[in-house]
Parts: C-alpha cells; sequence; structure tokens
C-alpha cells in the first residue's frame, strides 16, 4: 500500500524541477544519485565531478521508489 501511494506521488512530480545535492555514483556508468530538500532519491545522468554540489534537476520519469532526471539547462 505505501509503494503505492509513493508512486502515484512521485507520477505528480513528473515534469517538474528540483534542486538536488549530488551524493553519490549510481550503480550504472554516468548515473549520479542525489536527493530532493524532501529526501527523495533522484537519479539522472552526470559527471561525477558534480559529486557535493547542487543540480538542478527535471524529472522525467518515476520508479516505485526513485525519480529519474536529467541536469536542467
Amino acid at each position: 500500500a505505501q509503494e503505492s501511494i509513493v508512486l502515484s506521488h512521485n507520477k505528480e512530480l513528473v515534469g517538474q524541477g528540483f534542486r538536488v545535492l549530488c551524493e553519490e555514483e549510481g550503480r550504472d556508468p554516468g548515473i549520479l544519485v542525489g536527493r530532493t530538500s524532501q529526501n527523495t532519491v533522484v537519479e539522472f545522468p552526470g559527471d561525477k565531478n558534480l559529486l557535493g554540489n547542487y543540480c538542478n534537476i527535471t524529472v522525467t520519469a518515476s520508479r516505485r521508489m526513485t525519480l529519474l532526471g536529467e541536469l536542467a539547462e
């Protein structure tokens, strides 16, 4: 039940922009993992030089417990 609530909420975030703290490299090469101010996990392509910095991200898709995004221009 909790997962379906989170998924529904995350789907509403698609297309929105967030300031994300880039925390670590993801499992896949070239993917970074960060968190929004609401502690939501966001995965997005980016250079590891961004680690430890804030980035503006546009949410492009949602998974059960994470968001997918891209660097905003």
